[in-house]
């Protein structure tokens, strides 16, 4: 039932990364005040991450968190949805069951993410310097006035774990970086 409002609010994690360099933590966290979603956001500081103004104003029910001062596993696990940037933290989120929006930095980016989007886990909403702020509001909205949708990537993360384990899901991660690393 799209855009009906349930009693308990969805549990957002917003993570960009170490550094976030590129700022999508300030643009998720400007996007997600203006959505009409009923949810509370833990908004994840990386540890480099110098760019958010600590004093920015945070609605009631959602926390500031520093990376390494609580445990980001189980804060993952718990989570409805994860708004990211990509990396490993896509895995991340397939480990946790915790379908993403991806806001990449970059096309490669954008385009290794689409793979476990093609998959039918997460949301790959574009590049982050090509959105507004209003626009990702919009989007975000949409897409987590869904939740049946974000429930099925939940059963949908099962399906993407590879079958022998650890062994792969290391290789492919390893891969991932080698690719990122000469691209």
């Amino acid at each position: 039932n799209m855009g009906s409002k349930v009693a308990e609010p969805l549990r957002i994690v917003v993570f960009q990364g170490g550094g976030d360099s590129y700022r999508h933590t300030e643009l998720c966290v400007s996007a997600l005040k203006l959505c009409k979603q009923n949810f509370d956001a833990s908004i994840v500081l990386g540890s480099a991450n110098i760019t958010f103004d600590q004093n920015t104003e945070i609605p009631s029910g959602w926390k500031l968190l520093r990376q390494g001062d609580f445990d980001y596993p189980s804060l993952l696990q718990k989570a409805d949805v994860a708004i990211i940037n990509g990396g490993t933290t896509r895995y991340e989120c397939v480990f946790s069951m915790t379908p993403f929006i991806a806001i990449s930095i970059h096309n490669y980016q954008y385009n290794l993410t689409q793979k476990l989007v093609n998959d039918g886990f997460g949301f790959n909403v574009g590049i982050g310097s090509e959105l507004s702020i209003e626009r990702l509001s919009e989007i975000l909205d949409i897409i987590l006035s869904d939740q049946n949708n974000i429930i099925k990537m939940k059963d949908i993360s099962r399906k993407i774990l590879p079958v022998s384990g650890v062994a792969n899901i290391i290789n492919t991660i390893e891969e991932e970086f080698v690719s990122e690393n000469l691209a």
